[in-house]
């Protein structure tokens, strides 16, 4: 009894980490500040919920099915050749399964608890990353990153959404700020896992262009995003000391793009400052409202 039960905990992890959690976590940390800021007090309880539970199980059905499509490439990545399709251990087929699970019960889950409009746009964010990225631009083009941003963004846009039952300009400048940091951000990983991509033949930018391209690339959508980042402190109804607040980490960002164009930062810890710099923008907004 005990060895069965043993069993079905390790198949319920190995189908949990399909789902990429470390991944969904910066989808959150961008949606839950933004449904904050747009309810400009603390959400309803059911909008919470639905955000929280229904994004979690999009993002998580999108990167399952992600993982089943790409079993047999990720068998030549270090950093993910332990992927449970990759291994075997779950197959591309049960895989698949589970992911269209997640899909539809999100859907189930954001049109009772929150509104259509936020449903439509979790699943148009999967059916972006499955279909546009994973099967048609990350194999052909190095610019594949740059397109799947969108699909990266929607999450703020599920939480305006969610909020106002539309979208309004503030919404798709927070759009945009994660559209246009999306290539720095991922850039500055595929430089450090550059054999990878090259060993899973995946035509990205440091693999096709070399470092200096994609270095170069990656500080011009850093300064793109910047610039993102100051017209929404301009548009935004927020206070004064978030307005400083929000320019100043941005224009850390921009110091910490020019540390990495001049070659003083290794790609790892630009990619950690990517990170950190999201969140706490986001945190900040969380934090005004």
């Amino acid at each position: 009894m005990l060895f069965y039960q043993q069993n079905n905990m390790d198949k319920i992890k190995l189908y949990f980490s399909l789902t990429k959690p470390r991944v969904i976590e910066l989808l959150l940390i961008t949606s839950v500040p933004t449904l904050f800021y747009f309810s400009n007090e603390i959400p309803s309880i059911n909008i919470i919920f639905g955000v929280l539970v229904g994004g979690f199980l999009g993002a998580g059905g999108a990167n399952a099915l992600n993982a089943a499509i790409e079993a047999e490439t990720d068998k030549f990545m270090a950093r993910t050749k332990n992927r449970p399709t990759a291994t075997g251990q779950i197959s591309q087929k049960n895989g698949a399964i589970f992911s269209f699970s997640l899909l539809v019960l999100s859907f189930i889950i954001m049109t009772l608890t929150v509104n259509v409009l936020s449903a439509a746009l979790i699943l148009f964010a999967a059916f972006f990353y499955v279909v546009i990225y994973t099967i048609w631009l990350k194999p052909r083009t190095a610019q594949n990153i740059v397109i799947v941003g969108a699909a990266g963004a929607v999450p703020v846009l599920v939480a305006a959404a969610a909020i106002n039952n539309s979208l309004n300009l503030e919404s798709w400048i927070l759009f945009l700020i994660i559209f246009l940091w999306t290539p720095p951000h991922f850039w500055a990983l595929a430089c450090h896992y550059i054999k990878d991509y090259r060993n899973a033949k995946f035509p990205m930018l440091p693999v096709t262009k070399g470092f200096d391209s994609s270095i170069f690339q990656s500080c011009l959508y850093a300064v793109l995003t910047s610039i993102a980042c100051y017209a929404f402190v301009l548009v935004a109804d927020i206070n004064l000391v978030t307005t400083y607040l929000l320019s100043f980490i941005t224009t850390g960002f921009l110091i910490s793009s020019l540390f990495y164009y001049l070659k003083k930062l290794k790609h790892m810890s630009y990619f950690h400052i990517t990170n950190i710099f999201l969140t706490c923008f986001f945190l900040s907004l969380m934090i005004s409202a």
